[in-house]
């Protein structure tokens, strides 16, 4: 790990402990050669921090957590769904207009000009829209995968 993939980890963990006054535990992280997934879970759903160290790019991503934990597949387990784009989440569940959420995530740059500060950057982002909408998203939860 480099120093640079350390902070931006960090930084990603410190900014979701928010979470943690809406009922989720502590972040957990989880690494690979390519991507570190860090972790919040509630009682029925996960919200997930994705660091792409490949393209240098976030997701957030809302997993289902179902009686036994969560499933194995990526987007789709057993024939439902079980992780959600933030994005996807807030506009078919929530129904949040595009306009907010790109007027919220900035248009990020050229892979070619990414780095440790477009990260946090766009860590920045994705925290402001789930403070704002996180009420939203625990009330719909599980809904949404179903």
């Amino acid at each position: 790990m480099t120093d640079k993939t350390k902070h931006v980890e960090e930084y990603a963990i410190k900014k979701l402990l928010f979470l943690d006054a809406y009922g989720f535990e502590r972040p957990t992280t989880n690494k690979d050669k390519w991507c570190t997934t860090i972790s919040c879970s509630s009682v029925d759903i996960s919200i997930e921090v994705e660091l792409d160290w490949r393209e240098l790019d976030v997701f957030v991503l809302l997993r289902a957590i179902q009686n036994d934990g969560f499933s194995g597949g990526y987007y789709v387990s057993g024939g439902k769904r079980c992780r959600i784009h933030l994005e996807k989440f807030l506009k078919d569940s929530c129904a949040i207009s595009e306009d907010v959420m790109r007027s919220s995530l900035r248009k990020q740059p050229p892979r070619s000009e990414r780095n440790e500060t477009t990260m946090k950057s766009h860590i920045d982002d994705y925290m402001w829209l789930l403070e704002q909408y996180i009420p939203a998203i625990k009330e719909h939860g599980l809904k949404a995968f179903k």
